[in-house]
């Protein structure tokens, strides 16, 4: 009987608790094997048969585990009950059982291994391959790039297993055949592909019938080239073809723009899936990007980015990418592009953000990610107009790619150019059903344009689906303050307040409130409480400087807008406010100054245009001051109020 003897659970051994809540009462037990580089793709490790060190090939692809006849010694052969047929049909039927096969601090007793010919191998330094009658005894985990290979005791721990840092992981079911192979279901092409995972095949192979039958493609058809041959592990030759396909799908990942190798079957009239043959074999081609945890007796497959070196793509490797969700993937690997843009805008040095941005679009086309990134870098290099043209190849690239449509959003509002935004958030809507702050964004956008009903809907559905959305009972407020209903504003901003008393936006509305009712007093001291909850806030300090300024304090109002202005020097209303305060210390041309640098940023600010008209009719320019009153009211009808006062 075989017995399992885990020896030493000291250094590369260790029992590890996991992360994720499911995994509260979870332990793995592990011990590590020390991979050998191999250029190839192979994965070897370091093993020892008996006391004697050996180099073995973990190969999930292969039901026997095999050793070189040069490593029987004085081991018993012994003629096996079931053969082992090659990919080229020849047979091995002729076995020894290691008394003492050991990888890292784990001995493994009595392994049973198929015994092949000196040069079933071309590397010399492999003495054998452990296959899927060894490994599914245990669950194993693979990051090739980092060099890692790890065996775990099953422990049923579920998802749990995922114990290393990362932002997320797909999962992926297993079929077992009853010779212990694991297979999958992908999608290549949009194509289900019945596909063995096989870490003995360098490359990824499609099968010539598959390629047939799925794509109508031949050896000959446009686009498949002949790369060669390759030799089987029974020494037979298969002639070898390529052809680039445009995704593989594995689970939740995409391989982009992959290309794959065409060969015949492997499949042997011998093979327990004769009937219902691989239609792919996914080799370390692919499958080394990835960090990978196979739960044999789960039958799952769970994988996230590899932290490892980046696969070179000119090498061949496809760039992967999440499919749906963009977070758990494909911020893995992009983190070192993304973070060295990051870095060198905090540098103030977008022109070497771009760089490294640009080269995450190199790499990964089909991610919408560095497109966005980079269009917040050229909003502030480029302006607005260069901004949206790189959130539109976003939206090309992922048109579910909800950032890019805020972002863009945003923009628009502040280009005024509403019904374009409006589109992007009726898109956000649709995208996003169950989102409350989808609807409470739309429903600020229908209040700007007096389309209050619409706007109300919005906000009692974005409460509907979240009864704590602050932000939707602050657009209540607003729409019931411009309507005069300043009993109901209150309520709403009451409720807001007992959902979230620290929320610095929620005392903004309630001193919007207060200034609506000419009670600039108390607008100020709400927007204190605003200020101390965010001091860093240019957008407060602008608030409280013009309710300041009204109130006739013209030398405290100039403090706070100055302190604004440090925080945020493109800040239109700020600006405007600093007119407004000159326009008011009969400083005319002053005030002229810092309204045309309000309007160079904002051009359709009616406050700015009416200010300026005020400040050019008090220099004598009674024709230039009267152009700029008439289009300010027809911008904004209730301009007026304001100024008059």
């Amino acid at each position: 009987m075989r017995r399992w003897v885990l020896a030493a659970f000291a250094g590369a051994a260790a029992v590890m608790g996991v992360g994720p809540a499911t995994a509260a009462d979870c332990k793995l037990r592990m011990f590590s094997a020390k991979m050998i580089e191999n250029n190839n793709g192979a994965i070897l490790i370091s093993a020892g048969l008996g006391d004697k060190p050996a180099i073995f090939m973990i190969d999930t692809g292969s039901f026997w585990s095999t050793i070189r006849f040069r490593n029987v010694g004085n081991l018993k052969i012994q003629r096996a009950a079931v053969a082992g047929v090659g990919a080229g049909g020849n047979r091995f039927d002729t076995f020894v059982k290691e008394p003492s096969f050991k990888i890292g601090p784990g001995e493994i007793n009595d392994v049973d291994f198929m015994v092949v010919p000196d040069g079933m191998s071309t590397d010399e330094r492999v003495d054998g391959v452990i296959g899927a009658n060894f490994l599914h005894n245990f669950d194993l985990e693979l990051d090739l790039a980092a060099n890692t290979v790890n065996f775990f005791i099953p422990s049923g721990c579920g998802a749990a297993v995922v114990h290393w840092p990362n932002n997320g992981y797909v999962a992926l079911p297993l079929t077992e055949t009853r010779t212990g192979l694991i297979r999958a279901s992908l999608q290549l092409d949009g194509k289900p592909v019945k596909t063995l995972i096989d870490t003995g095949a360098t490359t990824t192979i499609l099968s010539l019938r598959a390629a047939d039958e799925l794509f109508g493609l031949h050896s000959d058809s446009p686009g498949v080239e002949a790369s060669g041959t390759t030799r089987t592990m029974d020494g037979q030759n298969l002639p070898l073809y390529r052809r680039q396909f445009g995704t593989l799908d594995f689970g939740g990942v995409l391989f982009h723009n992959p290309w794959l190798t065409l060969a015949e079957d492997r499949v042997s009239p011998h093979s327990d899936n004769r009937s219902d043959p691989d239609d792919l074999i996914l080799g370390t081609h692919q499958l080394r990007q990835l960090h990978i945890y196979i739960a044999y007796k789960d039958k799952m497959l769970y994988a996230t980015a590899s932290a490892g070196p980046a696969v070179d793509a000119a090498a061949g490797a496809a760039p992967v990418s999440a499919i749906k969700k963009l977070d758990p993937l494909d911020a893995r690997l992009l983190q070192p592009l993304m973070q060295s843009a990051d870095k060198h805008m905090r540098d103030n040095q977008p022109d070497l953000a771009l760089q490294d941005l640009d080269e995450a679009i190199r790499r990964y086309p089909n991610v919408a990610l560095p497109y966005y990134d980079r269009a917040t870098v050229i909003e502030r290099t480029k302006g607005e107009e260069a901004a949206l043209a790189e959130l539109d190849r976003a939206t090309a690239v992922d048109p579910n790619f909800i950032p890019a449509y805020q972002l863009r959003v945003a923009i628009l509002r502040m280009l005024h150019r509403y019904p374009e935004a409006r589109v992007d958030l009726d898109k956000m809507v649709a995208l996003t059903p169950s989102s409350s702050a989808a609807y409470v964004e739309r429903g600020w956008m229908r209040g700007e344009f007096d389309d209050d009903s619409g706007a109300m809907s919005d906000f009692d559905k974005a409460i509907e689906l979240d009864s704590k959305q602050v932000a939707a009972h602050r657009g209540r407020a607003g729409i019931l303050g411009k309507q005069g209903n300043f009993p109901g504003a209150q309520a709403e901003l009451d409720q807001a307040m007992a959902i979230n008393a620290n929320d610095p936006a929620v005392y903004e509305s309630r001193a919007i409130l207060q200034a609506k009712q000419h009670a600039y007093s108390a607008a100020i001291a709400e927007i204190d409480h605003a200020i101390t909850l965010a001091p860093q806030s240019a957008g407060y300090l602008n608030n409280r400087c013009w309710y300041r300024a009204i109130q006739g304090e013209l030398d405290q109002a100039l403090l706070d807008c100055n302190r604004a202005l440090e925080l945020d020097p493109r800040s239109a209303p700020t600006l405007d406010s600093i007119g407004f305060i000159k326009l008011k210390q009969h400083h005319p041309a002053d005030a002229i100054a810092d309204y045309n640098a309000a309007l160079a940023i904002k051009p359709d600010q009616a406050g700015s245009l009416y200010g300026r008209g005020l400040a050019k009719q008090a220099r004598g320019d009674a024709k230039g001051g009267k152009a700029d009153l008439v289009a300010a009211e027809k911008l904004r009808p209730d301009v007026v109020d304001t100024y008059g006062r």
